[in-house]
């Protein structure tokens, strides 16, 4: 947004671009373990969740204090109006996994050149299947809805 003079507000934030292979390359010996494994960049991971939860007839919980955001850019979308979970997020990866394999896949994401800030960042739940839920930082649920229109104009 800054780059595009589209924000009025200026920080020191790094783009997020970067090849994903690093990452995928670090799940090899935990393929078994991986029910879903997708890339945020279309939609940001509110698009993501909600295809995952819509296409396998499951809810999900997500800690909304969990999700790596950098202060500076929760501050600019909150200031611009923007939920930073729908903003495209190139070079990383979502992956919904066997809960007895999670901190090992977290362990070698982190390990990985990309992934220093994976997070495990909710789990996934029966109470409300196709709907994912945010647990705010007060506690509080709210739905996490798929985005709708044009956030910001495509690069490519």
């Amino acid at each position: 947004m800054m780059e595009r003079e589209l924000s009025p507000y200026s920080a020191d934030i790094q783009s997020d671009c970067a090849p994903v292979i690093p990452l995928l390359l670090a799940l090899k010996d935990h393929a078994s373990n991986i029910h879903v494994l997708r890339d945020p960049t279309r939609g940001g991971l509110a698009a993501v969740l909600n295809e995952i939860v819509r296409q396998s007839s499951i809810g999900m919980e997500i800690e909304e204090t969990e999700v790596p955001v950098p202060g500076a850019v929760r501050a600019i979308c909150a200031a611009a109006g923007i939920d930073p979970f729908n903003l495209a997020c190139e070079g990383r990866l979502v992956a919904a996994v066997e809960r007895k394999a999670a901190e090992k896949i977290l362990q070698a994401w982190r390990k990985t050149s990309g992934g220093e800030e994976a997070a495990i960042i909710g789990r996934v739940c029966i109470e409300h299947p196709g709907i994912v839920a945010i647990i705010t930082e007060t506690g509080e649920k709210r739905v996490l809805r798929m985005p709708s229109g044009e956030l910001l104009p495509r690069i490519c």
